[in-house]
């Protein structure tokens, strides 16, 4: 797999520049210099669009790459330093007149002046072929109004505009006007749609929940909130198969899971019996706080069914709520609900290369790379050496053999980047950037998997998680907490005494008949760290997922509490013992079957508790030690095939230990082989 590096830009400031009347012709040419070569005595070159200003760099001259450079534009009378530009991509490098930076290839940099009082406009674009249009000359007085525009091509949509430089939206509308109070560079972000797809669908069939008081529950794999709300089963519900959804007074659903680009809702909706006509809305939130009301309904005696089309305002990267309540004393039926999204390519934004570590930028336009077949995976302490590869000048035929730049260390696990390049007559680069990817053992991803693990074959990294996911989740039939006091009764037998089970963190053995004193039952992931209220014995949620349950000591619950796991017992840790591996392997699972959770190094803030925000633990890096300091032994093989049995889905790092290498391979916590 070669990965090759763009840069998008669209730069119409440079071809209005010199004819404005507020902007002296420059002193010099505002393209390369004639001969196109750096002077041999430094990598910087910098001009000015007006004879006047002194401009100097620090040190000077500059004979080394990966220098910290400081540049300065003085004071000229008359004008004001507007920004420095990159003369060859036409980019904006900085608006301050003294910049620094680490200069990390060739530069030729210009100090662009406009007259005081007076601003320029500058206009981007993260797609090439993008038309940008803006009225005037380029060069405004304050407080004048600018019109501006933007036209894709193709299949691409607008999505904002975008502060070259904050990152922050200024505006979502593709046509607009501002006010020049300052000089702007705005860069237009297109996107590119894929088709819609089902990102989640129920019938509620496989869902349970008795009574309106609010509740947590699962539903076909995800997590609902109900208040006033409940899986109605009786005659008077309204509904396609045996059940549906029936709210009453102003009673609610709502995701405690967010969908990002959500592309359209679809439900069907009723009244209960012979209630009155009642409203129902369909609301989403980024937050889940501040709602946003898509649209009302007035219910019919019969299932109706609606699909709501979400607009683009709603379509946030990073996913929203989705709420369905009514108002009033009656009582609604809900059904059949269908939510598709619609996922995002955002082509990369352009940028300036000064520090990202760019050396040599693929501009020229004469040199053809000719790479031979790139390995990608390697294995630790693989032995590594260059590709083949060579340029060919397009003018002269001549032949250039490539430069290397970076290396493979296979002692080294996780991403590797190495750049072959060649330099034409004229000064320019061409180069490609090849990424390679060291593996504890690459040749795990050889393996294939039949049945229930079907389709992960070759995967890695996030790929390997997201697949992964799809298979836990698809048919877990989640228990009720109360079930579970049985189910884990069989699922922890201690294999030397079937009538015992065998308590988590001290490895006890104690009756297994449930009394409520001699053993309870552990989250291993802590319910308050699970975004989701206390569990009950009726509750059916994540709280209820039965990989995440142990036996334990009641005492031994306590003082656990919802510490994150480390090497040793503090106020804030807590040490698993004989059991580091068993729960390191239980987070690993939970943050594949469940979207929301967050595994990481740092502790998370007590004052989020019960909240999706406060869903967090770790220690990541400790326990990625755990995981191969304790392997899988019979009894944990023994939980994941009771839990099958029983809830319909598996631990993956139980069944296929060597999963962690590939999905952490990146992690600088991954133990290397001995």
């Amino acid at each position: 797999m070669k990965k090759i590096t763009l840069l998008f830009t669209s730069f119409v400031f440079l071809l209005t520049l010199m004819a404005c009347d507020g902007i002296p012709s420059p002193n010099g040419d505002t393209t390369p210099p004639d001969d196109n070569t750096i002077p041999n005595d430094s990598w910087l070159v910098l001009s000015s669009n007006i004879e006047a200003a002194t401009l100097t760099s620090s040190p000077d001259p500059i004979t080394a790459l990966s220098t910290e450079v400081s540049i300065s534009a003085s004071e000229v009378a008359g004008y004001r330093f507007d920004f420095w530009r990159d003369v060859i991509t036409g980019l904006a490098l900085s608006p301050d007149a003294q910049h620094t930076f680490t200069l990390e290839h060739e530069r030729r940099i210009e100090a662009v002046y406009v007259e005081e009082y007076r601003f320029s406009m500058n206009l981007y674009s993260n797609l090439d072929d993008a038309r940008l249009r803006q009225s005037g000359s380029g060069i405004y007085t304050k407080d004048s109004a600018v019109h501006i525009e933007s036209d894709a091509v193709g299949e691409y949509v607008f999505l904002h505009w975008l502060d070259y430089f904050s990152r922050e939206i200024v505006s979502t509308e593709a046509s607009t006007s501002f006010e020049m109070t300052e000089t702007r560079h705005l860069v237009a972000v297109y996107g590119l749609f894929e088709a819609p797809t089902v990102y989640y669908e129920t019938g509620f069939e496989n869902s349970s929940k008795t009574s309106y008081a609010a509740q947590s529950i699962a539903v076909d794999g995800r997590t609902w909130l109900f208040d006033d709300a409940l899986i109605g089963t009786l005659p008077n519900d309204k509904r396609n198969g045996s059940r549906s959804v029936r709210i009453q007074n102003n009673g609610h659903m709502t995701s405690e899971f967010t969908v990002s680009h959500l592309h359209r809702v679809q439900f069907s909706y009723a009244s209960y019996g012979n209630d009155p006509v009642a409203s129902v809305m369909l609301d989403v939130s980024k937050d889940g706080i501040t709602w946003d009301t898509l649209t009302t309904v007035q219910t019919t005696a019969n299932l109706t069914p609606i699909s709501v089309d979400v607009d683009a305002a709603h379509r946030h990267d990073e996913g929203v709520y989705i709420r369905i309540r009514k108002t009033g004393g009656t009582r609604v039926n809900i059904d059949d609900l269908v939510l598709e999204h619609q996922p995002l390519t955002i082509p990369p934004l352009p940028q300036d290369t000064s520090g990202s570590g760019t050396r040599f930028p693929n501009t020229s336009t004469r040199l053809t790379l000719e790479l031979d077949t790139v390995q990608q995976y390697f294995s630790y302490q693989d032995d590594w050496s260059p590709t083949s590869c060579q340029a060919i000048d397009q003018i002269t035929n001549a032949i250039i053999e490539c430069s290397v730049y970076g290396s493979v260390d296979t002692a080294q696990l996780g991403y590797h980047h190495v750049t072959y390049y060649a330099q034409d007559e004229d000064g320019f680069f061409a180069s490609e950037t090849v990424e390679k990817i060291v593996f504890r053992d690459a040749s795990l991803l050889e393996l294939t998997y039949d049945d229930y693990y079907s389709g992960i074959d070759g995967l890695y990294g996030e790929a390997l998680l997201l697949a992964l996911r799809n298979i836990v989740q698809s048919g877990m039939t989640l228990q009720s907490y109360g079930d579970a006091r049985v189910i884990l009764a069989e699922a922890d037998e201690d294999p030397n005494n079937p009538d015992h089970v065998l308590l988590i963190y001290n490895r006890a053995s104690v009756t297994a008949l449930w009394d409520g004193n001699t053993w309870h039952r552990e989250h291993v992931w802590p319910n308050s760290r699970l975004g989701v209220p206390r569990a009950t014995n009726t509750t059916r949620s994540i709280a209820t997922d039965l990989h995440n349950l142990r036996a334990i000591n009641p005492s031994i619950n306590s003082s656990r509490s919802n510490k994150f796991f480390d090497f040793e017992t503090t106020s804030f840790t807590y040490y698993p013992g004989e059991d580091r591996g068993d729960v390191a392997r239980i987070y690993f699972y939970m943050i594949t079957a469940w979207d929301h959770l967050v595994l990481r190094d740092t502790l998370a803030d007590e004052q989020t508790t019960y909240t999706i925000e406060g869903a967090i633990q770790g220690v990541l890096s400790t326990l990625l030690f755990f995981h191969y300091d304790d392997p899988v032994d019979d009894f944990e093989h023994q939980r994941n095939t009771i839990i099958y049995q029983y809830q319909n889905n598996r631990n993956p790092f139980i069944d296929f230990p060597h999963l962690v290498d590939l999905i952490f391979y990146d992690h600088p916590a991954l133990p290397v082989p001995e």
